[in-house]
């Protein structure tokens, strides 16, 4: 975060007008709220086995490890379409 602040203080008319500059900071938006998520599940995670989540856990699960993908895959796309 404090590397990507540097760099956006160097042009921020220019990033801000960047159609993929705001979709990385869209993306690491997301991976912010899912570290959250990610905290709140941990001990989820670690207390019992995958097979005896319900429904409804397994899903949040997945859900987060499927936003983390995403946006980490968001983030680095964009950061090297930045270049």
């Amino acid at each position: 975060i404090i590397t990507g602040g540097l760099l956006y203080m160097r042009a921020p008319e220019a990033y801000l007008s960047n159609p993929t500059f705001l979709v990385k900071m869209a993306a690491v938006a997301a991976l912010i709220i899912n570290t959250y998520v990610i905290e709140r599940l941990s001990p989820l995670a670690i207390s019992r086995s995958y097979a005896s989540l319900s429904d409804t856990e397994r899903r949040t699960l997945v859900v987060s490890g499927a936003v983390s993908v995403a946006g980490w895959s968001t983030a680095i796309l964009c950061g090297y379409l930045l270049r």
